[in-house]
Protein backbone atom coordinates (compact mmCIF):
# COMPACT_ATOMS: atom_id res chain seq x y z
CA UNK A 1 0.00 0.00 0.00
CA UNK A 2 1.48 3.12 -1.41
CA UNK A 3 1.83 6.29 1.06
CA UNK A 4 -0.94 9.00 0.83
CA UNK A 5 0.08 12.08 -1.23
CA UNK A 6 0.25 15.00 1.09
CA UNK A 7 -2.54 17.99 0.03
CA UNK A 8 -1.95 21.26 1.43
CA UNK A 9 -4.02 22.31 3.92
CA UNK A 10 -6.15 25.92 4.40
CA UNK A 11 -7.73 28.51 7.02
CA UNK A 12 -11.11 29.05 7.81
CA UNK A 13 -11.26 32.16 5.51
CA UNK A 14 -9.54 30.35 2.56
CA UNK A 15 -12.34 27.41 2.70
CA UNK A 16 -15.26 29.47 3.34
CA UNK A 17 -14.30 31.50 0.43
CA UNK A 18 -14.13 28.50 -1.72
CA UNK A 19 -17.10 26.83 -0.47
CA UNK A 20 -19.44 29.57 -0.04
CA UNK A 21 -20.38 28.75 3.73
CA UNK A 22 -21.16 31.32 6.30
CA UNK A 23 -18.42 31.38 8.82
CA UNK A 24 -21.21 31.29 11.23
CA UNK A 25 -22.28 27.28 9.60
CA UNK A 26 -19.10 26.58 9.76
CA UNK A 27 -18.33 27.19 13.70
CA UNK A 28 -22.31 25.22 14.23
CA UNK A 29 -20.74 22.10 12.15
CA UNK A 30 -17.21 22.09 14.09
CA UNK A 31 -19.73 22.37 17.71
CA UNK A 32 -21.67 19.34 16.73
CA UNK A 33 -18.51 17.35 15.63
CA UNK A 34 -19.82 16.99 11.73
CA UNK A 35 -16.29 18.44 10.57
CA UNK A 36 -12.87 17.92 12.32
CA UNK A 37 -10.72 20.51 11.14
CA UNK A 38 -7.00 18.55 10.13
CA UNK A 39 -5.66 20.85 12.94
CA UNK A 40 -7.36 22.70 15.71
CA UNK A 41 -7.45 26.03 16.36
CA UNK A 42 -6.91 28.08 19.78
CA UNK A 43 -3.69 28.79 21.84
CA UNK A 44 -1.09 31.59 20.76
CA UNK A 45 -0.47 31.87 17.17
CA UNK A 46 -2.43 27.95 16.72
CA UNK A 47 -5.04 28.73 13.01
CA UNK A 48 -7.82 25.97 12.94
CA UNK A 49 -6.60 24.07 9.72
CA UNK A 50 -9.00 22.17 6.86
CA UNK A 51 -7.46 19.65 4.36
CA UNK A 52 -8.51 19.69 0.37
CA UNK A 53 -10.58 16.83 1.16
CA UNK A 54 -12.13 18.15 3.87
CA UNK A 55 -12.71 21.67 1.95
CA UNK A 56 -14.15 19.70 -0.55
CA UNK A 57 -16.77 17.96 1.68
CA UNK A 58 -17.74 21.18 3.04
CA UNK A 59 -18.44 22.83 -0.27
CA UNK A 60 -20.84 19.78 -0.96
CA UNK A 61 -22.74 21.07 2.74
CA UNK A 62 -22.60 24.58 1.28
CA UNK A 63 -24.40 23.81 -1.96
CA UNK A 64 -27.23 21.38 -0.71
CA UNK A 65 -27.60 24.25 1.84
CA UNK A 66 -27.75 26.76 -0.87
CA UNK A 67 -30.35 23.80 -2.87
CA UNK A 68 -32.78 24.72 0.40
CA UNK A 69 -31.81 21.90 2.69
CA UNK A 70 -31.12 23.05 6.23
CA UNK A 71 -27.76 22.67 7.47
CA UNK A 72 -27.75 19.55 8.98
CA UNK A 73 -29.70 18.27 6.72
CA UNK A 74 -27.43 18.99 4.17
CA UNK A 75 -24.51 17.83 6.07
CA UNK A 76 -26.26 14.14 6.46
CA UNK A 77 -27.57 14.13 2.60
CA UNK A 78 -23.52 14.56 1.63
CA UNK A 79 -23.29 11.55 3.61
CA UNK A 80 -25.40 9.52 2.07
CA UNK A 81 -23.49 10.23 -1.27
CA UNK A 82 -20.68 7.54 -1.82
CA UNK A 83 -17.93 10.64 -1.69
CA UNK A 84 -15.37 8.44 0.25
CA UNK A 85 -13.59 7.53 -3.04
CA UNK A 86 -14.56 10.38 -5.98
CA UNK A 87 -13.37 13.32 -3.71
CA UNK A 88 -9.88 11.80 -4.25
CA UNK A 89 -10.60 12.91 -8.54
CA UNK A 90 -10.86 16.44 -7.36
CA UNK A 91 -8.03 16.66 -4.90
CA UNK A 92 -4.83 17.87 -6.88
CA UNK A 93 -2.12 16.33 -5.24
CA UNK A 94 -4.05 12.79 -5.59
CA UNK A 95 -4.58 13.87 -9.66
CA UNK A 96 -0.70 14.36 -9.76
CA UNK A 97 0.13 11.02 -8.41
CA UNK A 98 -2.33 9.20 -11.00
CA UNK A 99 -1.41 10.89 -13.81
CA UNK A 100 2.07 10.47 -12.86
CA UNK A 101 1.34 6.73 -13.36
CA UNK A 102 -1.45 6.56 -15.65
CA UNK A 103 -2.11 7.11 -19.69
CA UNK A 104 -5.72 7.59 -18.96
CA UNK A 105 -7.31 10.79 -20.74
CA UNK A 106 -9.37 11.27 -18.00
CA UNK A 107 -7.18 11.40 -15.43
CA UNK A 108 -5.32 13.59 -17.49
CA UNK A 109 -7.89 15.86 -18.34
CA UNK A 110 -9.06 16.20 -14.77
CA UNK A 111 -5.49 16.97 -13.64
CA UNK A 112 -5.26 19.94 -16.38
CA UNK A 113 -8.90 20.89 -15.00
CA UNK A 114 -8.00 20.98 -11.05
CA UNK A 115 -4.41 22.82 -12.03
CA UNK A 116 -4.04 24.57 -15.06
CA UNK A 117 -3.86 28.97 -14.95
CA UNK A 118 -6.58 29.03 -17.84
CA UNK A 119 -10.43 28.90 -17.35
CA UNK A 120 -11.40 25.28 -17.23
CA UNK A 121 -13.93 23.20 -19.07
CA UNK A 122 -17.89 23.99 -17.66
CA UNK A 123 -18.55 20.87 -15.90
CA UNK A 124 -20.02 18.49 -18.05
CA UNK A 125 -20.72 14.36 -18.31
CA UNK A 126 -16.78 14.06 -18.19
CA UNK A 127 -16.74 15.51 -14.39
CA UNK A 128 -18.12 12.87 -11.44
CA UNK A 129 -20.80 14.31 -10.14
CA UNK A 130 -22.33 16.70 -12.34
CA UNK A 131 -25.78 15.50 -12.03
CA UNK A 132 -27.61 15.01 -8.87
CA UNK A 133 -31.60 15.08 -9.16
CA UNK A 134 -33.85 16.13 -6.19
CA UNK A 135 -37.42 14.82 -7.15
CA UNK A 136 -39.81 16.04 -5.61
CA UNK A 137 -38.09 17.47 -2.45
CA UNK A 138 -37.81 13.37 -1.52
CA UNK A 139 -35.53 11.38 -3.60
CA UNK A 140 -32.40 11.98 -3.95
CA UNK A 141 -30.50 10.45 -7.14
CA UNK A 142 -26.65 11.04 -8.40
CA UNK A 143 -23.99 10.01 -10.82
CA UNK A 144 -21.38 10.27 -8.37
CA UNK A 145 -20.50 6.33 -9.23
CA UNK A 146 -20.16 7.38 -12.66
CA UNK A 147 -23.65 6.00 -13.83
CA UNK A 148 -26.83 7.13 -14.46
CA UNK A 149 -28.07 8.68 -11.06
CA UNK A 150 -28.99 6.01 -8.62
CA UNK A 151 -31.45 6.65 -5.97
CA UNK A 152 -29.32 7.33 -2.41
CA UNK A 153 -31.38 8.87 -0.09
CA UNK A 154 -35.18 9.25 0.47
CA UNK A 155 -35.31 12.59 2.71
CA UNK A 156 -38.40 13.33 5.28
CA UNK A 157 -37.72 17.06 6.00
CA UNK A 158 -40.85 17.06 8.58
CA UNK A 159 -39.48 14.46 10.06
CA UNK A 160 -35.65 15.54 9.89
CA UNK A 161 -34.42 12.16 8.72
CA UNK A 162 -32.72 10.86 6.09
CA UNK A 163 -32.67 6.99 4.76
CA UNK A 164 -29.58 5.95 2.67
CA UNK A 165 -30.68 3.67 0.00
CA UNK A 166 -27.16 2.85 -1.50
CA UNK A 167 -25.25 1.86 1.18
CA UNK A 168 -24.96 3.06 5.06
CA UNK A 169 -22.33 6.21 5.36
CA UNK A 170 -19.69 3.80 7.10
CA UNK A 171 -19.71 1.42 4.00
CA UNK A 172 -16.72 2.35 0.95
CA UNK A 173 -17.62 2.26 -2.10
CA UNK A 174 -15.85 3.46 -5.20
CA UNK A 175 -16.31 5.89 -7.71
CA UNK A 176 -13.27 7.33 -9.79
CA UNK A 177 -11.20 4.51 -9.10
CA UNK A 178 -8.41 7.04 -7.70
CA UNK A 179 -8.34 4.64 -4.36
CA UNK A 180 -7.41 1.83 -6.26
CA UNK A 181 -5.27 3.57 -8.91
CA UNK A 182 -2.89 4.29 -5.69
CA UNK A 183 -3.58 1.80 -3.93
CA UNK A 184 -5.01 3.47 -0.93
CA UNK A 185 -6.64 3.17 2.31
CA UNK A 186 -10.44 2.54 1.57
CA UNK A 187 -11.16 5.81 4.01
CA UNK A 188 -14.23 6.27 5.31
CA UNK A 189 -14.78 10.16 5.97
CA UNK A 190 -18.10 9.23 8.17
CA UNK A 191 -15.66 7.01 10.70
CA UNK A 192 -14.21 10.60 11.75
CA UNK A 193 -17.59 12.49 12.76
CA UNK A 194 -19.86 12.70 15.16
CA UNK A 195 -22.99 9.83 14.23
CA UNK A 196 -24.91 12.39 16.43
CA UNK A 197 -24.29 14.69 13.69
CA UNK A 198 -26.33 12.52 11.07
CA UNK A 199 -30.39 12.80 10.50
CA UNK A 200 -29.86 9.04 10.22
CA UNK A 201 -31.60 6.21 12.19
CA UNK A 202 -28.91 4.03 13.70
CA UNK A 203 -30.00 0.81 11.76
CA UNK A 204 -28.75 2.34 8.63
CA UNK A 205 -25.60 3.48 9.85
CA UNK A 206 -24.60 0.02 10.31
CA UNK A 207 -21.86 -1.15 7.67
CA UNK A 208 -23.51 -3.33 5.18
CA UNK A 209 -22.82 -4.52 1.48
CA UNK A 210 -25.25 -4.18 -1.38
CA UNK A 211 -28.38 -1.96 -1.01
CA UNK A 212 -30.90 -2.22 1.20
CA UNK A 213 -34.28 0.21 0.20
CA UNK A 214 -36.31 1.40 3.33
CA UNK A 215 -39.98 -0.14 1.61
CA UNK A 216 -41.86 1.83 4.10
CA UNK A 217 -40.97 5.24 2.63
CA UNK A 218 -40.11 4.26 -0.96
CA UNK A 219 -44.28 4.22 -2.92
CA UNK A 220 -44.01 1.94 -5.60
CA UNK A 221 -43.24 3.09 -9.06
CA UNK A 222 -40.34 5.51 -7.86
CA UNK A 223 -37.76 4.35 -9.54
CA UNK A 224 -34.01 3.47 -8.68
CA UNK A 225 -32.25 4.84 -11.43
CA UNK A 226 -32.70 7.86 -13.67
CA UNK A 227 -32.06 7.11 -17.60
CA UNK A 228 -33.58 10.27 -18.36
CA UNK A 229 -34.69 13.30 -17.29
CA UNK A 230 -37.63 13.94 -19.35
CA UNK A 231 -38.99 10.35 -18.30
CA UNK A 232 -39.71 11.70 -14.91
CA UNK A 233 -43.34 12.33 -13.94
CA UNK A 234 -43.11 14.79 -10.89
CA UNK A 235 -44.10 18.17 -8.76
CA UNK A 236 -40.58 19.60 -8.73
CA UNK A 237 -37.43 18.48 -9.92
CA UNK A 238 -34.06 20.30 -8.94
CA UNK A 239 -30.95 19.54 -10.77
CA UNK A 240 -28.04 19.80 -8.59
CA UNK A 241 -24.16 19.87 -10.56
CA UNK A 242 -22.21 18.74 -7.36
CA UNK A 243 -19.08 18.87 -10.14
CA UNK A 244 -18.94 22.61 -10.19
CA UNK A 245 -19.16 23.25 -6.48
CA UNK A 246 -16.16 20.46 -6.23
CA UNK A 247 -14.04 22.44 -8.94
CA UNK A 248 -15.05 26.02 -7.85
CA UNK A 249 -13.67 25.27 -4.30
CA UNK A 250 -10.19 23.28 -5.44
CA UNK A 251 -9.58 26.12 -8.24
CA UNK A 252 -10.45 29.28 -5.52
CA UNK A 253 -7.86 27.19 -2.48
CA UNK A 254 -5.58 27.19 -5.29
CA UNK A 255 -5.90 30.88 -6.29
CA UNK A 256 -6.89 30.30 -9.89
CA UNK A 257 -9.53 31.96 -11.86
CA UNK A 258 -12.92 30.12 -12.36
CA UNK A 259 -15.93 32.18 -14.29
CA UNK A 260 -18.94 30.62 -16.55
CA UNK A 261 -20.95 33.26 -18.40
CA UNK A 262 -24.40 33.04 -18.98
CA UNK A 263 -25.73 30.16 -21.47
CA UNK A 264 -27.14 33.09 -23.20
CA UNK A 265 -23.80 35.28 -23.19
CA UNK A 266 -22.05 32.53 -24.35
CA UNK A 267 -23.87 31.89 -27.06
CA UNK A 268 -23.90 35.71 -28.19
CA UNK A 269 -20.47 35.60 -27.98
CA UNK A 270 -19.65 32.45 -30.07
Amino acid sequence: MTATPQSETYTDEQVTTATGLHVDNLRKLITWGAVRPAQGGGGRGRVRKWTTRQALRIAITAHLVDAGFSLQMAHTVTYCLPLDDLLHAYDPAMMRAVAAKSKDQWDAFMLQQLTDPSQPDLPNDRYLGSLTVLVDGRYLYSDCLGDSPYLMAVIDQGASIVYPTWSSPYTFQYGSGTTEELDLPRTVDAAEIERSSLLINEKYLRPRKGRTIPTAVLPKGVPHQIIAIDDIVCKTLVVINLALSLLRCVRSLQGLPIEYQPHERRRDDQ
